[in-house]
């Protein structure tokens, strides 16, 4: 009886890290709406998604986990094909280089050419747009975390082809799948960094530079300096709140930076941990948590 309680026990904390991870991911992205849109909350309060509406980032993360959710494999054409459909009722807030990659998608480039020919036309774009559509990925492969090795860089590349944001994307789907399968914070922060395969020397630097307190600083538009803010406030704050507060005290890039720390934080304590008030102002928490619990299940798929 004790083994088969403990057994259960197990079970119930890995649901809950899962269902923290997209949870977590969507009330940072809205407190970093607020924190855009030069919005205080007195007391660390949470506006209404219900007044507020939806992000960019938190509608990302629900299109990529519906793919795999209904798919239930990795199909990335899939994914570009949703991302498409939803482009015409985008918020306005979308990042350029997404919109710009969407439309030359709707308007007959190959999804597999689109990022690759933006790219060629802005080579230093490197921005964070792709960070919050890892998440659902990085719980699907959670029991195999190997494949997101190859895979979170094609995910990237499906609106971002450059080196930075595949490595970010990379680096943050084997830390997220690591946290949700109940690894210690500080040991995922270094066995992520080991499975990587292609980490850029900017964002090995950066990470590196995230390991030390007085290195605290805040996220830009580029998916290295948000993935590095988003490490940094992880590795050295203690609670999702505390987590969540800083990182979306920023202005800049606050809305995914937000996502992806609350996507941190609800993988690593859990969706029990988050502030009830936050939870409770999600409109779309009982879809989350939904999404949530189809990942697991196929998380555990045979391959």
């Amino acid at each position: 009886m004790p083994e088969h309680n403990s057994e259960n026990r197990d079970a119930s904390l890995r649901r809950d890290r899962f269902r923290g991870a997209l949870a977590g991911a969507a009330i940072g992205s809205v407190l970093g709406m607020a924190a855009q849109g030069g919005m205080h909350y007195p007391g660390g309060g949470m506006p209404s998604l219900e007044t507020e509406g939806e992000t960019d980032a938190a509608e990302l993360l629900i299109i990529c986990a519906e793919s795999l959710c209904t798919r239930r494999i990795f199909d990335p054409e899939d994914m570009a094909g949703r991302m498409v459909n939803w482009l015409n009722r985008a918020p306005a807030e979308l990042e350029a280089h997404t919109r710009t990659v969407l439309l030359a998608i709707q308007n007959g480039e190959l999804w597999s050419e689109a990022a690759f020919q933006v790219q060629s036309e802005y080579p230093d774009s490197a921005g964070n747009g792709s960070l919050p559509r890892v998440p659902p990925a990085a719980l699907f492969f959670a029991s195999n975390p190997q494949h997101l090795t190859a895979l979170a860089p094609l995910l990237s590349t499906v609106t971002h082809a450059h080196p930075d944001c595949q490595s970010a994307c990379q680096y943050l789907a084997i830390l997220l799948a690591l946290l949700a399968e109940g690894a210690p914070h500080n040991e995922a922060v270094d066995q992520a960094e080991n499975y990587c395969t292609a980490l850029t020397q900017p964002l090995k630097d950066r990470l590196k530079r995230a390991r030390l307190a007085e290195n605290r600083k805040p996220p830009t538009v580029s998916a290295i300096d948000t993935l590095g803010a988003a490490v940094w406030t992880f590795q050295h704050l203690q609670t999702p709140r505390q987590m969540l507060l800083e990182i979306t005290q920023w202005h800049e890039a606050a809305v995914c930076a937000g996502c992806i720390t609350g996507a941190l934080a609800g993988a690593a304590f859990g969706y029990a941990a988050l502030p009830e008030n936050w939870i409770n102002s999600l409109k779309n928490l009982d879809y989350l948590i939904e999404l949530s619990d189809i990942l697991l299940e196929l998380a555990d798929r045979d391959e």
